[in-house]
Parts: structure tokens; sequence; C-alpha cells
């Protein structure tokens, strides 16, 4: 009986190492990655964005309102 579980437990080790071989070690997409600074720097923005949706005006009269005439 402990014969079988190992040949089995054997058959499924070997299975599953030739799965992860087939899987290459560097990524065919390496080069679409973003760098740590390009990250950064979306983050930045996205931060920016945020902030930016959740500030409130305190100021009653229009900024953008261009009377100089």
């Amino acid at each position: 009986m402990i014969v079988i579980l190992l040949i089995v437990i054997g058959i499924q080790c070997n299975s599953l190492y030739s799965k992860i071989k087939v899987v290459p070690e560097e990524s065919k997409y390496k080069e679409l990655a973003l760098s740590d600074e390009l990250f950064n720097k979306i983050e930045n923005i996205e931060k920016s964005i945020q902030d930016r949706k959740e500030f409130v005006f305190t100021v009653i009269k229009d900024a953008l309102e261009q009377n100089l005439i």
C-alpha cells in the first residue's frame, strides 16, 4: 500500500514539475512593463485627480469669471 502511494505521489510530482518547466522565467511582456519611476508618476497624477475631485470651493464668487471690461 505504501509503495503504491509513493509511486502515485512520484507521478504527481513529476507531472507538476513538467508543467512548471514549460513556464519561461523571463516574460515575453517584460518590455511592456512600467518602470518604477513611471508608475510613481502615474500614481501621483491619480492622487492629484482624486484631491481635485474632493476639493470644495469655499469662495462664493466664480474664480473663472472674467469681468474685465
